[in-house]
This record gives structure tokens, C-alpha cells and sequence, in this order.
């Protein structure tokens, strides 16, 4: 028994040491590929410049065969990338800083090519992007392709995440659709974190997936057949021991002789901020419960920076259902000095619309010749719902001073000074009837506009009104009969 247990322990660190991989380096990070599995694994070498701490960690478990992994689904079967089922076409190797890979299953040819990109929130080249391209060879198959990241901070496993909208969460979750965020991370502490990881699930090269499914290792290894439950949180099932994974999911699809399915996700070191830098600050500020429309939105750049910002432009995403009455979508701006502050506002409005709701802000800078992106989001609650017009009152015809002249069966033409006089007071009379409609219109409209107006009033009001009315129309017409 000890001898076999010897020799376990031999082949254990033979595959270990001898094992092929393919390797590809900076100064921030390491990524390693199994030659013969196609799985991956990624290290930090200097890592978040800011953050010394974070040097030399593992930011994915570095077993062999590693323990992230591409995975195909096709036709009701699973079957990890790289695996003996099927064949290598070109196992992976170094070209031009990528590692590039194919691989074929069944009537599937398969290529991957993994690379490192800069991180979108700092500039720094410290993180990977992985591409992967499926292409049908055959006839009709039903094909899904996930990736899968067995999350290690060092030497402690995930235990939360934290996305846009949700905040930092502690149990299984699934989110797809509109729901997607652009970005999750995960550090390993929430008070002091040294470690911190971010993944970006579309934009900046990532193809955005149907599903993101935050669980343990253990639970994604079921793929296509896990049903998330987020009563359950990021420690093995039965154990103390967590465990946190994450799994980028596009599901299946139908692809005849030609088509192809492609994914890309982002993985690696986080840096200060996701949504900010530490010496670019965007912040974005909207009324959390607006009453009144437009609402007005404020984005504000602040450059905390050494360096002159050389070209700005801000371009802002409004909900569905609401459009903009004042400001550009995109507004641009040439220079922002060191410590210098960029301020610009939008008024939004909408026709009908009620819930929550959130507006986007993404900075386009331009500094020391490179580009950077950063972005800023903040939701609102809105209840504003499409109102139907009052319909006007019916009023009785008001006749104009031209009509009286020209329409009046019983009033020719003046022909001596008491008729102009006659006419004189008619177009006296008819004015004060102008003024009281007018006042029994506005007392309408205020009902309406929930004035603080007693029934008492109003009635009180309209009666007086119809009184000076009736009297007037009494007066008109007396005039009009008089010799």
C-alpha cells in the first residue's frame, strides 16, 4: 500500500511539473494554458500597480489539468473543450501574443485564441480575453458554449460577488437578459481587500451571453443541466468550505452546415474601480424621485490626475420610454487640466412611464495618448402617467363686435350718433361677457388641476358668474329692441 501510495505521489508531481503548457506574460500578469486539456488558469506578476499585495497571487486555481474551462454543448451532450472525446486539429500554442488553439467534436471545428488586453477601468494590459469561434461542418445541430471560472484570491476562494443594480451578494444567482451588467467583481475581503478580480461580460471585445450564473465550482460543473437556487450560498454543498465560480452561458441554438456561434468574455485584476479611477472621478447625479418633467441630469468629470485630459467626450443611455428635451446625446470637450473639473447637464422626458429606471454615463478620455473608459450609472424612480386632456366645456357662441355689425337681422349700419352710441355699449357689454367666460374657463381648468378650491366655491362661483352673464345677454338684447 505505501508503495502505491509512493507512486501516486510521483506520477501526482511528474504530471505537475512536466506537464506541457503554453504561457503568455507582461509585467502585470501570466496566463497558462494546458497544452493537453486546452484549460487555462491566470497569475498575477506585478499586477494592480497601486496595490504591491497583490503580487505573485493566483487568480484562478492552477491545478493540472487547471480547473476553468471552455464548454460545448451539442445536441443534448457536454463536452469540455480539449477533452480526449475529441480530436486536436492544432493543440495550443504562441502566435503574435496570443495562444490559439482548435479543436474538433463531432461535425464541430473549434478555435479559441486567448490573449492579453488592457483593463478598460485603468489602462493597464492586466487582463484576458477569451475568444471562441464554432463552426457547423455538418447538418443541423443545436449548439451552446459556456465559459467556466473557478475563482482562487491567492489562497482563499470567492465567498461573494458584486454586480451593478444588485450590490454584493452572498447566494446563487442567475441573471440574464437586460439584466446583464457589463461587469462583475469579487475581492477577498470586503473590508480590507488586497485581491480583487473583475470579469466583463460585454463591451470592450466581451460578446455579451444569454446567462451569468454566480455558484459554487461543484454546481456550474453541472452546466446546462444546473437549475441556480439562490437559497443556496458559495460554499460547497455540505461543507464549510467555499467555493465561489462563475459561468458565462450562451445557450443553445440551432446552427445548420456554415453557421457559427461565437463567445468572448474578459477576465483579470480589477484595479481601483470598476465604474471610477482613482484619479478620474465620474459622478452622476439625478433626482431619485422626480415629480416635475424634464428631469434634469448632471454628469460631473473630475481629473484628480498629474496629466492634462486631451479629449473628452461623455455619452449618456437613457431608459426606455424616455427621450431627451434639452442637451446632445454625445457632448465632447477638448481639454480638462490637472485637478480641473468637467461639468455638463441633460433634461429628460417621457410621454408615459412608471418604475424604477436607470441612466447611464460613459467617459471617453483621451490621455497621454492612450484611451480610457470609465462609466457611471444611477437609478431613479419615475410615475409619471399619460394624462387624457379635460374636454373643454361646452360654452354657449360668444358674438364678437364684427358679428354683431354684420350678422344682426335687427342693427343696420350707424347712420347718427345715438346708434354709434348704441353699438358703443353693446361692445362694452359684449367684452364684460368675454371677461366672464373667461373666468368660468380658468375656475374649470383649476378643478382640474386640483387646485385647493372648495366644492362650496366653485359652485358658489359659477352661479355668480351665470348670474352677471344672463344679465348681460338681458342688457344686449334690450339695446338691440330699442328705437
Amino acid at each position: 500500500m505505501r508503495n502505491k501510495i509512493i507512486i501516486l505521489v510521483l506520477m501526482f508531481f511528474y504530471s505537475y511539473f512536466f506537464a506541457e503548457k503554453v504561457t503568455l506574460s507582461n509585467n502585470y500578469i501570466t496566463i497558462t494554458i494546458d497544452k493537453e486539456s486546452g484549460r487555462f488558469t491566470l497569475q498575477t506578476l506585478e499586477g494592480d500597480p497601486m496595490s504591491p499585495l497583490d503580487n505573485n497571487k493566483n487568480l484562478l486555481y492552477s491545478k493540472i489539468p487547471p480547473t476553468s474551462f471552455t464548454a460545448i454543448y451539442i445536441d443534448g451532450e457536454t463536452v469540455i473543450y480539449g477533452h480526449p472525446k475529441g480530436s486536436w486539429l492544432r493543440k495550443p500554442y504562441l502566435s503574435e501574443n496570443k495562444i490559439i488553439s482548435a479543436w474538433q467534436y463531432r461535425n464541430l471545428s473549434i478555435l479559441q485564441e486567448i490573449k492579453i488586453i488592457k483593463n478598460p477601468s485603468t489602462g493597464f494590459e492586466d487582463n484576458m480575453l477569451i475568444n471562441t469561434t464554432i463552426v457547423n461542418r455538418g447538418g443541423k445541430v443545436t449548439v451552446g458554449l459556456a465559459y467556466v471560472f473557478d475563482i482562487l484570491l491567492d489562497n482563499k476562494e470567492a465567498s461573494f460577488f458584486n454586480i451593478t443594480r444588485k450590490g454584493i451578494f452572498s447566494n446563487e444567482l442567475q441573471v440574464s437578459g437586460d439584466d446583464i451588467p457589463i461587469s462583475w467583481n469579487t475581492y477577498d475581503s470586503i473590508d480590507n481587500p488586497t485581491i480583487k478580480v473583475q470579469g466583463i461580460v460585454h463591451n470592450y471585445g466581451a460578446i455579451k451571453p444569454d446567462r451569468v450564473v454566480f455558484a459554487t465550482w461543484d454546481r456550474l460543473s453541472e452546466l446546462w443541466r444546473l437549475s441556480p437556487n439562490n437559497s443556496y450560498d458559495f460554499r460547497r454543498r455540505g461543507t464549510t468550505q467555499f467555493d465561489g465560480a462563475v459561468g458565462i452561458f450562451y445557450d443553445p441554438k440551432d446552427l445548420y452546415k456554415n453557421d457559427t456561434l461565437e463567445g468572448a468574455t474578459i477576465y483579470g485584476v480589477m484595479g481601483g474601480n470598476i465604474l471610477t479611477e482613482e484619479d478620474i472621478i465620474l459622478t452622476l447625479n439625478i433626482p431619485k424621485e422626480p415629480k416635475e418633467l424634464p428631469i434634469p441630469i448632471t454628469a460631473m468629470l473630475i481629473n484628480k490626475s498629474q496629466n492634462e485630459i486631451e479629449n473628452l467626450s461623455l455619452e449618456i443611455t437613457l431608459p426606455e420610454g424616455f427621450y431627451l428635451t434639452e442637451g446632445e446625446k454625445i457632448v465632447e470637450t477638448k481639454k480638462v487640466q490637472p485637478n480641473g473639473i468637467f461639468q455638463t447637464s441633460w433634461f429628460m422626458s417621457t410621454d408615459s412611464a412608471g418604475g424604477n429606471f436607470y441612466v447611464k454615463v460613459m467617459a471617453t478620455i483621451s490621455q497621454q495618448n492612450e484611451k480610457k473608459i470609465i462609466e457611471s450609472e444611477e437609478g431613479f424612480f419615475a410615475n409619471f402617467v399619460k394624462q387624457k386632456k379635460p374636454k373643454t366645456p361646452k360654452q354657449e357662441k360668444v358674438v364678437s363686435k364684427t358679428d354683431v355689425l354684420l350678422e344682426s337681422k335687427e342693427i343696420s349700419p350707424p347712420k347718427n350718433k345715438k346708434e354709434k352710441s348704441k353699438l358703443k355699449r353693446i361692445d362694452e357689454l359684449i367684452e364684460e361677457v368675454d371677461h366672464f367666460y373667461d373666468n368660468w374657463i380658468e375656475i374649470y381648468y383649476s378643478v382640474f388641476n386640483e387646485k385647493n378650491y372648495s366644492l362650496e366655491d366653485i359652485n358658489k362661483a359659477i352661479k355668480e358668474i351665470d348670474k352677471e352673464i344672463e344679465y348681460l345677454n338681458n342688457s344686449i338684447s334690450n339695446i338691440t329692441k330699442e328705437p
